[in-house]
């Protein structure tokens, strides 16, 4: 049986990042989504978005289903799908926490570390914030050091 996915990526990705899996997903008779959520467009203004920003955007593609979905969360977007599902439940037949975060309540991402790791993942996003694409691109082919060079290429500017 045919099944629909939405597929929701994490922090510092677009939907483009799903790509490969949407490929896969079709070529198996499935169906797939991946949107970019706000913040996270070239032209986009991160610091302007909230976290409700987030919450609404995937309520809105949840909204558009036709049909109870897979939810996939990657990383970051674990947390959004645990803030989300109880919003739009009857669009949802099955979660899938993907390598993702999922919080106790009350947590926030950055407690889930130790406080040197999560001192360096607020100086990453602060460096995104301040800094040249020269910059980011140091910063994320650090960051991506289980990918190929040439995907890190191809990622990077997105």
């Amino acid at each position: 049986m045919s099944q629909h996915f939405v597929l929701i990526h994490g922090a510092w990705h677009g939907g483009w990042c799903w790509d490969g899996v949407i490929r896969e997903l079709e070529n198996a008779g499935h169906t797939a989504v991946a949107p970019t959520l706000p913040g996270n467009n070239p032209d986009d203004d991160l610091a302007s978005v909230t976290f409700a920003d987030y919450l609404n955007a995937i309520a809105a593609v949840l909204e558009q289903q036709q049909q109870p979905v897979i939810l996939v969360g990657h990383s970051s977007a674990g947390f959004l799908l645990q803030a989300v599902a109880p919003r739009a439940a009857k669009k949802i037949a099955h979660l899938v926490f993907h390598n993702a975060f999922i919080l106790p309540n009350g947590a926030s991402q950055l407690d889930m570390f130790l406080p040197e790791v999560a001192q360096i993942l607020i100086d990453a996003a602060m460096t995104v914030f301040s800094s040249t694409l020269a910059d980011n691109h140091q910063v994320c082919c650090q960051a991506a050091t289980d990918c190929t060079s040439q995907l890190s290429c191809w990622a990077v500017p997105r």
